[in-house]
């Protein structure tokens, strides 16, 4: 049930539905509100007993250029007349004598006929209801005098789409004039069933849709009696030259031709065409939407269940409108449905800032000391806030730019804390992108761990995707100037696998979410052999057990790392297998050969392969280190049980 409360919050919902209400009065938006009514609207079937004779290109090539003389337009009505059409609506204006001859011509097909309608121009003004006419351009006297005459203009709306004719307009005088589709209907003996000032046309269809017969068909007598006889036909331009195309709301890719607009209107007037919602009607029909869209969200206690029901809304007013077209009554469905987005909107901020100012306070807090990821878990579970940790299997990142210690030294203070935020900021946004989690930033090192506090299956594969990521992005920051000129930033990335401990450390006044253990210290230590091996990226073999064959690894060695017992078996990440060369590929899988070679304590052969490997790649550290291992152990051979461990005395 409402309450004061909910009351007090509706009042944002009744200022919404009064801003719409206003704004569909003023047709602000009223091109898109007659876009969507388009495309729900349903046209009805072409009248059986329309015809339309085209004046077209081919009619204009055979019978000469326009304008014809009236002798020809003369042949056209008498044609018709013969055939015997019910009503001729000519929609050629004749303002302007020819030749006696020819006007002389023209007037006695048009007082034999006794059948034709004829269009007279002006310029409308369409405030008022009639429009008002000003400008009347109408045909010579003779002509007129055996024939109706209706106002023939099609105004469109706004958007230049014609939707709507005027039933009548008035003239200066104060003389009332039928449009033209009303004479043809009263000649043809039918009823202008219109109710309003304007005639809504109910389209049948796209151009082309009523059947047309040019002007020399009918002249070359290729028009059989059957296609005329007791038919309403209209006589006018469809060729492009002309400049006689519109806009219709079925036909916008190709434009309809006047005459076809005014055969619609024929159609539609003896049926009514389509009538409009009042606006009262809309107007409550806003209401009523608005407060719905505005209350469900206050009234379910899970957004989603409210989003549901007003998707229910949405597809209620939808099936409404098409139900309602079929019986030829248009609703807007546009500013109901700005109404209901605006209303859930407007509801949904009044809830979602009430959530916020309750978890302000702490997420402040938090984020002074952890990542935004983890102040977002930690607010769905506060019970993570007390101080201690849990042991889980987890992925490590430490990575460190080479040398920046000496290029820091070169450059002012302003520019290195220029350099270090751009660099941070990119190599932050790859490890959030992967699903990491930032641990800190320690001078231009940064440190990231995976699988803690959200669970990430495929911690390894991140990790490393996020590390090969990282290596490109800086490689490319470098290569578009992303730095100042002159500094060229590299970087060296170890990661490791294995049991850690993660959760709050410190004290109960300031404590750090983030990782601890053995793992974590291997990993910081693996970023280090970068130096020794030449390389960028080195995993574990603990890490590299869990990576896809998509990463391209490269075994490096067995060392025995400062601070460890155990020796570990490195990597190095070369890169994504799909994006790497063949040669690359090649190259890590001769160099696993060669250094099996050498674990083998065949050292002449490991270093003829490995000098082979070093002509064609001078470049790597790694086989240049080989080379000299076996040149000291083909001088000095190690003890007997040598395992091929290689013992790191520096970090």
């Amino acid at each position: 049930m409402f309450n004061k409360r909910v009351y007090f919050r509706v009042l944002p919902a009744i200022f919404l539905a009064a801003l719409l209400i206003f704004a569909d009065r003023a047709g602000l938006l009223q091109s898109w509100d007659a876009k969507v009514t388009d495309a729900l609207s349903v046209g009805q079937p072409p009248a059986g007993d329309i015809l339309i004779v085209t004046i077209d290109n081919a009619s204009i090539q055979k019978l000469g250029v326009w304008p014809w003389r009236r002798s020809i337009h003369a042949k056209i009505i008498e044609e018709l007349t013969r055939l015997d059409a019910r009503a001729i609506g000519y929609d050629v204006n004749f303002p302007e004598a020819q030749s006696e001859p020819e006007d002389a011509a023209l007037e006695r097909a048009i007082a034999a006929s006794g059948r034709v309608v004829l269009p007279l121009e002006a310029t409308l003004s369409l405030a008022g209801a009639p429009p008002v006419a000003r400008d009347l351009l109408l045909p010579l006297p003779r002509f007129s005098k055996n024939a109706r005459l209706g106002v023939a203009n099609t105004p469109a709306d706004p958007d230049s789409v014609l939707r709507r004719i005027p039933v009548k307009v008035k003239t200066e005088k104060g003389e009332l004039k039928n449009a033209f589709f009303a004479e043809i209907l009263a000649q043809a003996g039918y009823k202008n069933q219109t109710s309003g000032p304007f005639l809504i046309v109910d389209f049948a269809g796209p151009a082309r849709t009523y059947p047309m017969v040019g002007a020399s068909e009918l002249l070359e007598g290729k028009v059989a009696a059957a296609a005329v006889a007791g038919k309403i036909v209209l006589v006018g331009a469809t060729a492009p030259d002309l400049h006689d195309q519109l806009l219709t709301p079925t036909a916008k890719a190709e434009m309809m031709s006047g005459v076809e607009a005014q055969a619609n209107a024929v159609a539609s007037g003896r049926t009514g065409g389509l009538r409009e919602e009042p606006f009262a009607a809309r107007a409550l029909l806003i209401i009523l939407v608005i407060l719905l869209s505005f209350y469900f969200p206050l009234l379910f206690r899970r957004i989603r269940s409210a989003l549901i029901w007003l998707f229910i809304i949405l597809v209620l007013l939808g099936a409404a409108a098409l139900v309602l077209a079929e019986v030829k009554l248009l609703i807007s469905v546009f500013y109901p449905v700005l109404a209901l987005f605006l209303g859930a909107a407007a509801s949904i901020l009044l809830r979602l800032s009430k959530e916020k100012r309750e978890k302000g306070q702490l997420r402040t807090t938090l984020s002074r000391y952890v990542s935004h990821q983890v102040v977002e878990y930690l607010i769905g579970h506060p019970e993570k806030l007390a101080l201690g940790g849990e042991k889980r299997e987890m992925t490590v990142l430490f990575s460190d730019l080479r040398g920046f210690t000496t290029l820091s030294e070169k450059m002012k203070p302003e520019q290195l804390v220029a350099v270090l935020n751009t660099y941070l900021t990119e190599m932050t946004a790859i490890i959030f992108v992967h699903e990491g989690v930032l641990d800190k930033y320690m001078g231009d090192a940064v440190m990231a761990f995976w699988n803690a506090p959200l669970d990430v299956p495929d911690h390894a594969e991140n990790a490393a995707a996020a590390a090969i990521a990282m290596r490109d992005r800086l490689r490319e920051m470098n290569a578009t100037g992303a730095f100042p000129e002159g500094v060229e930033l590299r970087l060296g990335v170890g990661v490791n696998s294995g049991p850690m401990v993660v959760g709050n450390m410190g004290g109960t006044e300031r404590f750090d979410y983030t990782v601890m253990g053995d793992a974590v210290n291997l990993g910081s230590r693996l970023e280090g052999l970068n130096k020794e091996y030449g390389t960028e990226i080195i995993v574990s073999e603990s890490t590299a057990a869990k990576l896809s064959s998509g990463i391209l690894l490269r075994p490096l060695d067995l060392v025995a790392v400062k601070g460890k017992k155990e020796p570990v078996e490195i990597f190095e990440v070369v890169g994504r297998r799909d994006e790497a060369a063949p040669a690359m590929i090649q190259f890590a899988a001769d160099f696993a050969a060669a250094r099996s070679l050498y674990r083998e304590k065949k050292f002449s052969e490991a270093k003829a392969a490995f000098e082979a490997l070093g002509e064609k790649f001078p470049a790597d550290f790694a086989t240049k280190n080989y080379i000299e291992r076996c040149v000291s152990f083909l001088a000095v051979p190690p003890p007997s049980d040598w395992n091929g461990v290689w013992v790191m005395m520096k970090k």
